[in-house]
Order: structure tokens, then C-alpha cells, then sequence
């Protein structure tokens, strides 16, 4: 009985380290193989809207160089359209339709299957991704850029699996 349980411990424990890395894994499998809607599977649509909302509008009033201190009526109203158009935009195109639209867009030339010959690049999605606990329950999948700015993919804990739940996009996206 005690072996048992010495078991199932480290079964559950494997499974807690490994399981963001399965995850990441079964995503990158399915952007390879073309199946949008296996990658949905592993996305929490309604806090990566959320978080893509925080993003654009903070890119937003950046932009209209509007900050709290210094806030007129007139960039009130400007940042107000802002966040309006944005919210729209965001709830649009952030479905698991469009998502599938846009996993199906990927440049198949960068991306090696195993029917291709072994002198072929070596390059897969996700090959310069750098996988990476920051806490217990946050993920992050992290895609150096060329000028050091990164893409991000945060994941979090959603009972016993992983959700995509935010996608930090590098600023040099919304200048």
C-alpha cells in the first residue's frame, strides 16, 4: 500500500513539472499540422482578450501620449474611442476562427516535418522558443527577437492542464 502511494505521488508530481511542457508541445504539433482548432483547444479566449485589451490600450494612450497626470478632455475623449475601437477589434478577431485563420498562415517553408530528408534546416516552430516556469501556476514560452524584444506566450494552470492566457506582443508591433 505504501509503494502505491509512493508512486502515485511521483506520478502526480511528473505530471505537474512535465505538464506545461506537454502542452507547449501538443500546440506546437498542431500549428504544424495545420488544426486551428486543436490549437483552441489549449487557449483561454477570454483572458487572452483581456490581457490583448490591457495591451492595446496602454499602446494606445501611448501613442496619443495621453498619461494619467496630464489627462485633457480632449484626450479623454480620444482615449475613450480608443478604447471602444479597440475593445471591438479585440472581441472580433480573437475567436478560435480566427485563430484557426491565422495558425493555418504560417510560413509552411520554415517549417521542417519528418518526411523531409535529415539535410534539411533544422528549423521548426517553436525551435527558438525558450520554455520557462515563472511561478507554479504561470508558464512562459519565450521567442527572442532580432533587436532583443521578445514574443511571449504565457501560460497558466487551469486545473490539472495549461491555457494560453496572454501573448505579450514586443512594442516595436504597436509603434
Amino acid at each position: 500500500m505504501k509503494k502505491i502511494f509512493v508512486v502515485g505521488v511521483v506520478v502526480a508530481l511528473g505530471w505537474f513539472i512535465a505538464s506545461p511542457y506537454v502542452t507547449v508541445h501538443l500546440m506546437k504539433t498542431a500549428i504544424e499540422k495545420d488544426d486551428g482548432e486543436a490549437f483552441a483547444e489549449h487557449v483561454d479566449f477570454a483572458a487572452l482578450r483581456e490581457n490583448f485589451k490591457d495591451q492595446l490600450q496602454s499602446a494606445w494612450l501611448k501613442k496619443m501620449g495621453i498619461s494619467e497626470e496630464n489627462a485633457s478632455l480632449g484626450g479623454m475623449v480620444g482615449a475613450g474611442f480608443g478604447s471602444i475601437l479597440i475593445d471591438t477589434m479585440v472581441d472580433k478577431y480573437v475567436t478560435p476562427a480566427a485563430l484557426t485563420e491565422i495558425v493555418q498562415q504560417v510560413p509552411k517553408e520554415k517549417v521542417r516535418t519528418t518526411q523531409e530528408s535529415p539535410d534539411s534546416p533544422q528549423y521548426t516552430i517553436f525551435s527558438e522558443a525558450k520554455p520557462r516556469y515563472q511561478g507554479w501556476d504561470k508558464f512562459a514560452v519565450i521567442f527572442p527577437g532580432d533587436d532583443g524584444d521578445a514574443l511571449k506566450l504565457i501560460l497558466r494552470r487551469r486545473g490539472i492542464g495549461w491555457k494560453l492566457t496572454n501573448m505579450i506582443v514586443p512594442s516595436e508591433v504597436w509603434d
